[in-house]
């Protein structure tokens, strides 16, 4: 049975993006943290905190020492079927909002937003000719939300094609808050500070009550620890607190709409609720193009030509890498679809059924790492533009 893996930041915690961090190199800037982590800063920690429980220790010197062949590699998970990233916050976990959004927040601290739906004509770009995303209506000052999290109510109203209430919208800021850090290199053999080793980071300081969950499946239940503990979690030598439990009610996902017909088609929404994956790049070797991700960005991630796409709101790509521990050098980039990015489709009525069965259901590649998990909503074309 899988559990709720959560933890919750002792201190600050670093989880470094794409940008560029070696010393000399021309194209390094200030790196900025990236929250909440991708699943294979996380997966790592599993890995190693079950390892740890089934016996294994690290080699010294960090030598690589392989981990029990149940728990994979950082190329494939094994046994383990992990879900998420989510965030909890207080007793309520959070969902990335759908790219469906667009407006502002006003003064008085209320929402100003309107939906996007598909243009009725379709417009030349270097995508090809496609029916692009349009606003409801004008918003002076108004911009497409990327970055807020709705609680599960907030949600399920935007996936039934309507507005979420102020009170279930959550913005960065009330989760967490950036610290910018000044850090220099240490030779550890005489503990001293090395000379040119100076660098920046921002830090993340999640809210107190702010945590971050992942499922954890296919392993027997006495593998799982128990209590809690504090672990190391992401760079810079941060901790966490880790604590394990049983799945329960607040941890589903939230509910479909029902899904009704106009004209004999039904009008839905394919929104990625975790990052999608659809490239495999070589640990060695050349990085070639992401043409798996080109092409789930234009023909969409369902590969059925019952299920009929029409436009795409779409997210600031995420290019990530990590640490290879094995080979101790960074991973190539990879680019990843960000959490939130929708796809506006239509099918027959008949249909209904099977769409319904891939709210849920995952897309792409990786996805027992938990990469590509979506939700099934609806737009109504008709409706947005009165």
């Amino acid at each position: 049975m899988s559990k709720i893996w959560s933890f919750r930041a002792l201190d600050t915690l670093f989880f470094r993006d794409g940008t560029p961090l070696n010393q000399g190199d021309p194209g390094s800037v200030h790196p900025r943290g990236l929250f909440p982590p991708m699943m294979n800063t996380l997966q790592g920690a599993v890995r190693t905190v079950l390892a740890i429980g089934r016996g294994w220790r690290p080699g010294e010197g960090g030598k690589h020492v392989p981990l029990p062949k149940e728990l994979g590699n950082a190329d494939h998970p094994g046994d383990l079927q992990l879900t998420g990233p989510w965030l909890r916050f207080g007793e309520e976990r959070l969902y990335p909002a759908p790219l469906v959004l667009f407006g502002k927040r006003l003064e008085s601290g209320d929402w100003k937003l309107v939906r996007l739906a598909p243009g009725r004509d379709k417009i030349r770009s270097d995508l090809g000719e496609h029916r692009l995303p349009e606003v409801q209506k004008r918003v002076d000052g108004g911009k497409l939300q990327e970055s807020l999290w709705l609680t599960r109510k907030g949600m399920e109203r935007v996936l039934a094609g309507g507005i979420p209430d102020k009170g279930d919208i959550r913005r960065p800021d009330d989760l967490w808050g950036d610290e910018y850090r000044v850090g220099i290199g240490m030779d550890r053999s005489h503990r001293t500070a090395m000379d040119g080793h100076l660098y920046t980071l921002t830090h993340i300081r999640p809210h107190r009550n702010l945590r971050v969950e992942i499922g954890v499946g296919g392993i027997p239940d006495d593998w799982h620890p128990e209590g809690k503990r504090g672990i190391p979690l992401g760079g810079e030598g941060r901790f966490a607190e880790l604590e394990v439990s049983d799945m329960n009610e607040s941890h589903v996902l939230p509910n479909m709409p029902e899904l009704r017909g106009e004209g004999g088609q039904i009008r839905f929404t394919v929104t990625l609720l975790t990052p999608g994956k659809f490239d495999r790049f070589p640990t060695n070797g050349p990085v070639t193009e992401p043409v798996g991700t080109r092409r789930a960005l234009i023909n969409g991630p369902l590969q059925d030509p019952a299920f009929r796409l029409i436009s795409a709101s779409v997210g600031k790509m995420l290019r990530v890498g990590g640490w290879d521990l094995e080979h101790r050098k960074p991973r190539p980039l990879a680019p990843f679809v960000p959490a939130g990015t929708a796809w506006f489709y239509t099918a027959d009525v008949s249909e209904a059924s099977r769409i319904a069965d891939l709210h849920g259901s995952f897309v792409g590649l990786d996805t027992n790492f938990g990469y590509g998990q979506i939700a099934i909503g609806m737009w109504h074309e008709q409706e947005e533009r009165q």
